[in-house]
């Protein structure tokens, strides 16, 4: 609800990840834009590694804890 980038302000696009269902229903979303297109983190402002994208997609492809 309350991004570590103040630019964006709350909840960018109405997206959080505060919640694990809320993570669960987004996941096609998150693995467009993490692990297909690389386009979040914006501007990979964490550093994530091509080994965490492969870790996301695999996770994501399992079902995202179901």
């Amino acid at each position: 609800a309350t991004p570590s980038i103040a630019e964006f302000g709350a909840a960018p696009g109405g997206v959080s990840f505060d919640d694990p269902e809320r993570i669960r229903m987004l996941a096609a979303r998150i693995r467009v834009r993490a692990v297909d297109t690389h386009t979040m983190p914006v501007g990979n402002r964490t550093n994530m590694t091509e080994a965490e994208r492969a870790a996301l997609g695999r996770w994501i492809d399992a079902g995202a804890g179901r």
